[in-house]
């Protein structure tokens, strides 16, 4: 049998708790209670276990035969690889490295997820949207915290094997490597890490409430009925008018339907006539 690995996709073990929902304006003065512009969670071992997708049938003699000629070939690999190099891994070390290494790589080469970095290439952003809190909590869930953890070493360097192989040594070899792999690559630190960076976000995005008024119509708005007119509160960004949408639900202004695309993309909500309710509400409309 081809030697097991250690698991490369570990079940996310720790469960965020809710993050604080205590609003803080630019004063210091708590002013939205309960009221957010980023939502995000992370699922249970029992959610990740319900969605698994069982493996490809394989008769047990056609798995055993394929699994003889990868192992030949990888032990031809490391084979020479190790000549080449004038080392000794073995073959354990040596195949979750090289995976390592590869999925940096072709994560990296999508150039999908640049925008989840800082200008240094490491995670997070400061930036941290809606669309964007939802890629990283997808990756996070997926098991891909590793790529957190080596855009944390190397930025937007894509590393190469020795790269990975030369940092490992220096924090302690193959034994230190799977501490780290069975602590999830340090998870904690990146669950943690970007919860700061939502709430700094979150203070910036409430000590500019009540938003300035985009000049034209975008697909962010509140709509409403006046004189048999249909009036329209346009908003800038999906978070604008997902805070402003809670502050109005908080203040007693309930809407008659809202509609978002699951995305962050749009954002609808419609009133049966212009919400006036609360303190804060009226400064929307003026």
């Amino acid at each position: 049998m081809k030697v097991k690995l250690s698991e490369q996709l570990e079940r996310i073990k720790q469960v965020m708790g809710l993050i604080n929902e205590q609003g803080q304006i630019g004063n210091g003065k708590t002013r939205f209670k309960n009221c957010r512009s980023i939502s995000y969670s992370y699922k249970s071992d029992d959610e990740a276990d319900a969605t698994d997708e069982p493996g490809p049938s394989w008769s047990k003699r056609a798995q055993k035969q394929l699994e003889k000629q990868m192992r030949r070939e990888e032990e031809a690999e490391l084979k020479d690889f190790n000549k080449q190099n004038g080392l000794n891994l073995d073959m354990e070390y040596y195949t979750v490295l090289k995976d390592d290494a590869l999925k940096v790589k072709n994560y990296n080469a999508t150039n999908r997820y640049n925008v989840l970095f800082d200008e240094s290439g490491k995670p997070f952003t400061k930036n941290v949207t809606q669309k964007i809190v939802n890629n990283i909590q997808e990756l996070i869930n997926s098991g891909s915290v590793w790529y957190f953890y080596w855009r944390d070493i190397f930025g937007s360097k894509t590393p190469t094997f020795m790269d990975l192989y030369k940092y490992v040594e220096g924090i302690g070899g193959k034994e230190k490597y799977k501490q780290l792999v069975d602590a999830n690559y340090n998870i904690g630190v990146y669950k943690t890490r970007l919860n700061d960076s939502v709430e700094t976000f979150e203070t910036d995005l409430q000590s500019r409430f009540p938003f300035q008024k985009p000049t034209g119509k975008t697909p962010f708005y509140f709509v409403w009925n006046e004189g048999g007119v249909q009036k329209f509160r346009y908003f800038n960004t999906y978070e604008e008018w997902n805070l402003s949408l809670q502050i109005l639900k908080q203040e007693g202004n309930e809407p008659t339907g809202e509609q978002t695309d699951g995305f962050a993309s749009t954002g609808s909500a419609s009133f049966s006539s212009q919400p006036k309710r609360g303190e804060s509400t009226p400064l929307l409309f003026k």
